[in-house]
């Protein structure tokens, strides 16, 4: 009977794969190129162009592919996000992505085949965090099959990979090394927590009197609609920054207490529908996310003359915006324009409150942790060379180099005040109490 059902199920799973290959001949059936290409791939340039994209490479002939967990840093200051996007786009309106420029760094090494170039999919390809537009990582994990010079998976092979992806690379993109996985492998579902560092200027975080009402004093004075503040030239930037003084503040003590407080009160397992990218409905499942821990360390001044504060945050997994916005309404209650009972009302599945979102610029993914083998038999699946020595070396000093020229940016781009103006400036504070009265 056993071998009459298990004939059975083969009899089934035929069928189901006919019926597969019916609803998606591109994906199953044809091998032919133009049957699915992700138009977040450069493949897709390749398409607009008529260029024969095989030139580029780095292996043609078919051979044994490896599993293998990539360990990614990046600048997030020129892309559209971790994650190749998936939206039609016309031609020459490309969206650049750290996927797309990872994988063309993997064909051309010779890690992935012309056949499978184009879509992920084909190469089981995961990720643990996937970061938004203009946030940067310091050790991100993504994981794939990959093309290997032996079919054993020998460290060699595993390096000689990992030297020649590096050197097709953009410099705003560094690959820590690599290691082998099981076939199996999910980025995703086996990483089990993660964590995020983020730096604001102390400005956002003190007094009203202090910064709040200089900045909507100043705003009085410009001429420009609100909403078109975020398009302001530079150099009217720099003019608004040296005049509100913004350089010079220094945050007092009770301020970052209170920063402290706002914080912890995000710890534990809380429904966070105010703080995502889009609108649930009550209740929804999906808002639910544990937060493990929050530290807020203690205000520097950097080389510019301008305080920092940075905010390090460890939960199994975020929402979209679910930070910025969460360290947006924290710091209004720090500064005293909001009230503290404020948080509680945000974080009530029945209350609609809205939120202040940060810019993304000094947002970090910092690294994920993965589940630890239990038995012997779930040891394969572990993945302990996160925590080599040598790779959290590398990864420390690109750390580093991430947070200086963070900070550098904002000397140039200021778009922490371009945050102030949009979000208080030009707020009427009386008509922002009344809205506010009933959550006290």
């Amino acid at each position: 009977s056993r071998r009459r059902g298990g004939g059975m199920w083969r009899a089934v799973k035929a069928k189901r794969m006919r019926s597969f290959r019916e609803k998606d001949h591109d994906w199953v059936g044809s091998r032919e190129r133009e049957m699915s290409i992700a138009s977040g791939s450069r493949a897709q340039i390749f398409k607009w162009d008529g260029t024969d994209y095989t030139q580029f490479a780095g292996r043609t002939e078919q051979g044994t592919k490896k599993g293998l967990a990539l360990f990614i840093g990046y600048k997030g200051r020129r892309f559209r996000g971790l994650q190749m996007h998936h939206t039609e786009m016309e031609p020459g309106h490309f969206i650049e992505t750290v996927e797309s420029e990872l994988e063309f760094a993997l064909y051309r090494a010779g890690g992935i085949l012309p056949g499978n170039f184009g879509d992920l999919r084909r190469i089981n390809w995961t990720r643990v965090g996937r970061t938004d537009k203009g946030v940067s990582s310091a050790c991100n994990v993504v994981g794939g099959r990959f093309l290997l010079d032996d079919d054993k998976g020998s460290p060699e092979a595993v390096q000689s990979l990992v030297e020649r992806t590096r050197s097709f690379l953009p410099p705003d993109i560094v690959l820590h090394g690599a290691s082998v996985v099981t076939r199996r492998f999910n980025a995703r579902f086996t990483g089990c927590r993660r964590s995020y560092l983020m730096l604001i200027p102390t400005a956002c975080i003190a007094p009203v009197d202090t910064v709040i009402d200089r900045v909507r004093t100043f705003s009085r004075t410009l001429t420009v609609d609100p909403e078109q503040t975020r398009i302001l030239p530079l150099e009217h930037r720099r003019h608004i920054d040296d005049a509100c003084a913004l350089r010079d503040v220094r945050v007092p003590r009770a301020n970052v207490e209170r920063f402290r407080e706002a914080l912890n009160r995000f710890v534990g397992a809380k429904y966070f529908k105010n703080f995502a990218w889009v609108s649930f409905r009550p209740e929804d499942v999906r808002c639910w996310r544990t937060l493990r821990q929050i530290q807020v360390g203690e205000p520097f001044v950097n080389e510019h003359g301008r305080e920092w504060i940075p905010i390090t945050f460890v939960g199994d997994s975020f929402l979209t915006y679910q930070l910025r916005k969460m360290v947006g309404t924290a710091a209004q209650v720090a500064s005293g324009y909001l009230p503290m009972e404020y948080l509680e009302a945000a974080l009530d599945s029945e209350i609609q409150a809205p939120t202040p979102k940060l810019p993304p610029t000094g947002l970090i993914f910092l690294r994920p942790w993965f589940h630890k083998a239990n038995s012997k038999r779930e040891r394969k699946k572990e993945l302990s060379y996160i925590d080599d020595e040598g790779l959290q070396d590398q990864v420390k000093t690109w750390l580093r180099d991430l947070q200086r020229g963070m900070m550098e940016d904002e000397e140039t781009d200021h778009r922490f005040l371009v945050y102030l103006l949009t979000t208080v400036g030009f707020w009427d504070p009386d008509e922002e109490r009344t809205k506010l009265a009933h959550y006290a």
